[in-house]
């Protein structure tokens, strides 16, 4: 970040600070290394690191207020967006949902950089943050923990998307070793039929069923079982998290 002196004649450098982001967060940005913007309230500027973190800056002197890490690269998670500050709270958003990450929006303490809350896109009312007080309009959002019901089985903890899971199993050819449910071009009977995989205890007979294990078993199946013929098709995270999406749905 550069700050320009617009006082002084050809706007002289007044100063320069840089967070230093962990390398390894260019990895996980879906979309090339960018930084939406910043924002300003009260003296100060806050603005959001590629590796998660919101960073708070004096706009006078450059130095660093406070550095809060909200989330976890290694986990799929990275930061974007240009923060929005109401009333005293920075409001954060995570990015990575092509990596089968968990959405969430963060309000920070702006003067000291303490997380205040966390409301997730999915799950429990407890832990999007809806309270009594919120009516919905639609019948089928009405009732408890409508963002636990309406995601297949445990699926509301990476997220996915059946359609293009559909699309990824053709890509894959997973249908010429399966047969799975309403898909015609899957027919296979090389392996065991991929039917009803939301009521199964087992993934492969050894693993218990829950949407990362299912993923870990799309895309490394010899890392669960060395003797399986399944083969390693180099499937990515997001492709096996919506080719999960897809069979907990049929």
């Amino acid at each position: 970040m550069y700050a320009l002196d617009l006082t002084k004649p050809g706007a002289p450098l007044k100063w320069s600070y840089s967070p230093q982001p962990a390398a390894a967060a260019q990895g996980v940005a879906c979309c090339d290394v960018v930084n939406r913007g910043a924002a300003w309230y009260n003296g100060r500027i806050y603005y959001n690191t590629l590796d998660a973190q919101t960073v708070c800056v004096d706009a006078n002197t450059g130095k660093e207020v406070w550095k809060t890490k909200l989330g976890d690269i290694n986990a799929g998670e990275s930061i974007t967006m240009a923060p929005i500050v109401v009333k005293g709270v920075v409001l954060v958003g995570v990015s990575g949902g092509e990596f089968g990450v968990r959405g969430w929006l963060a309000g920070v303490d702006a003067a000291t950089g303490k997380l205040r809350w966390r409301a997730y896109h999915t799950g429990p009312d407890r832990d999007v943050l809806i309270g009594p007080s919120f009516k919905a309009f639609y019948p089928q959002d009405q009732g408890k923990d409508p963002g636990m019901k309406s995601w297949p089985g445990e699926l509301w903890k990476i997220g996915g998307d059946p359609q293009r899971g559909a699309a990824a199993i053709l890509r894959y050819g997973c249908g010429s070793c399966h047969t799975i449910a309403k898909l015609r071009y899957a027919h296979g009977l090389v392996g065991p039929p991929l039917t009803n995989m939301s009521s199964r205890m087992y993934i492969a007979g050894m693993l218990p069923n829950t949407p990362d294990n299912i993923v870990r078993w799309i895309r490394n199946p010899q890392a669960i079982s060395e003797r399986t013929a399944m083969p390693n098709l180099g499937v990515t995270s997001q492709d096996a998290t919506d080719i999960a999406a897809y069979l907990y749905s049929y």
